[in-house]
Formats: structure tokens, sequence, C-alpha cells
């Protein structure tokens, strides 16, 4: 079936694959360095937004930890991840690692809705203070979609971030990354097009 039988009058003219957006052909490591960057700041500059500036002095402090989580099948370590200027966001991390392997494992590093509180009833586990999403019903409403026994029990790690710590997506926010970088310029809070989601591929990269 043609193109055209699918949808009457549209007509789709493809990029010829490994040429530039000159047309000129991409056919050394080189070339192909320079033509990613451009085609990540296309991406950047029509779909997402930028990548954020990250504040300077990043530190990671663990709050709080206990090793008998789960019913003694894991340790939770909570972690603050902070910088030096008090105004730039503070991101907490939950992090449960699997007690009966040693050694590295691998870890699922996660993005959610609500709070770090919202996996599990462990009235250990701190409370999210500040904005949260609608649908948020508070300590362990989402853990039987998390199911986090049976992670542990396969031998992975969870780490968990709830979004609004990296950037709150809502018109009027206060936090994340966003608002300070606009406080930090004496610029108005952007309320639309200010790139939530590249900030929160910032505050999660692939192999963070």
């Amino acid at each position: 079936m043609s193109e055209q039988a699918i949808q009457p009058g549209l007509s789709m003219q493809l990029p010829e694959l490994l040429r530039d957006f000159s047309g000129k052909p991409v056919e050394t490591a080189g070339q192909w360095k320079r033509f990613r960057k451009d085609i990540l700041k296309r991406v950047q500059d029509e779909m997402y937004g930028p990548l954020p500036a990250t504040p300077p002095g990043m530190a990671f402090e663990v709050t709080s930890e206990f090793k008998d989580a789960l019913g003694g099948a894991a340790t939770c370590r909570i972690v603050r991840i902070h910088f030096d200027d008090a105004d730039a966001p503070s991101i907490q991390l939950m992090l449960f690692t699997p007690n009966k392997r040693r050694g590295k494992v691998p870890c699922f590093l996660t993005l959610g809705f609500c709070g770090n509180d919202s996996l599990t009833d462990d009235v250990r586990i701190p409370e999210r203070t500040g904005w949260n999403f609608g649908s948020c019903k508070g300590r362990g409403s989402l853990a039987a979609g998390w199911q986090l026994e049976r992670t542990i029990a396969r031998g992975y790690a969870v780490a968990h971030i709830c979004y609004a710590d990296i950037d709150e997506d809502r018109v009027d926010h206060e936090g994340g990354i966003r608002a300070w970088e606009d406080r930090s310029a004496g610029k108005p809070k952007q309320t639309i097009n200010r790139g939530s989601v590249a900030a929160w591929a910032w505050g999660c990269p692939p192999g963070g």
C-alpha cells in the first residue's frame, strides 16, 4: 500500500541517510561527531529545550541508612544531592540494594510523579515536602505498582527520584532547576516552553 493511499494528499520527503542538514554526505567518524552535535542541538532547540547548567559544587550526602528494609531483604539509603548555592534545588534520591548480593549490582534509576514515600509504607522513608502531583496519595500508595520486593529478590537495585525535585510540572512552579536558573539570571519565571523534559533528563542521565 502506498503512502498516498494511507493518507491522500500527504507527501513525506524523508532526508537521505547520513547526509547533514546542508545535504553533504557524512562519511567519516569526525564528520559524524560534528553532525551528531548538530542533531542534538536541533532536538533541544525545536523539541525538548536546552539542558540546564549544573550548579557549582555538587555533593552527595547520605542522610539515612537502614539495612533491614523490605523485611530484611534490602538496604535503603536516602541520598541528598545538593549544591554550594543554597538556592539551587535539592534532590532526594532513595536507593534500595539487595542484601544477598555482594559487589556491584545492576540498578534501575527511576523517575516518578510522587515522593519516595509513595513506593513503600516504611515510616522511616521521609515524606515528600513541598508541591506534589495531584494524583499522589502519600505513603505506600504506589507500592503495588513498583513491586520493590520482587525486584530486589531478583538481584537488582532500585533508585528513585521524584520528578518535581528536578523541575515542577506546573505553570506556577517555584522549585526545581528551571526556577533556579531564572532566579540566578534575574529573569521572570518561564511558564511555558521552559524545557521540563530536558531538565528531567539532566537529573537522571544514562548511567548516572
